[in-house]
């Protein structure tokens, strides 16, 4: 680690890169759009609701790890899911030791209401913005998005 870097970490409080993370998350979610299916979810469910939406194949290990939750945990909130007929599950042809989940029509339906409700959010915002800010806030997202992923690897 540089000197320069070291210094500049020294001299910024924990405290208010936390608060700036939770200002971050508590805006972010504020601007969420409201989605019937979404309203009787709790958090957690919501963002195991995302995993699976945003990505092709999602296994329950998988999902455990990278929301940090125990197996149990997602086991519970899949249950629910697909009570609400919202993900759907097949067994691995080659391991019956591994489900695929991934999203049911109905799942695909209420991501795609979500997807467009935010990107009508996003563009309203993102159009007071000049190109220079756009593309500084883009490459702002991926560092911080990387800064996240060392984290993770680091605990």
């Amino acid at each position: 680690m540089s000197k320069e870097l070291e210094y500049a970490i020294s001299n910024v409080e924990v405290e208010q890169i936390l608060e700036k993370i939770l200002d971050t998350v508590a805006y972010f979610v504020s601007i969420l759009p409201r989605i019937a299916e979404f309203e009787n979810m709790n958090t957690t469910e919501f963002y195991v609701f995302m995993y699976i939406a945003t990505r092709k194949d999602s296994y329950s290990s998988q999902i455990a790890l990278n929301l940090g939750l125990r197996r149990s945990s997602v086991s519970m909130i899949l249950k629910k899911l697909l009570k609400k007929q919202l993900i759907e599950v097949t067994e691995d042809e080659n391991d019956r030791r591994y489900v695929h989940i991934y999203l049911s029509k109905k799942g695909k339906d209420v991501f795609e209401k979500f997807l467009k409700a935010f990107e009508s959010i996003m563009l309203n915002v993102t159009s007071k913005l000049s190109y220079e800010d756009f593309e500084k806030l883009t490459s702002s997202f991926e560092l911080i998005s990387r800064f996240s992923q060392l984290i993770f690897k680091s605990r």
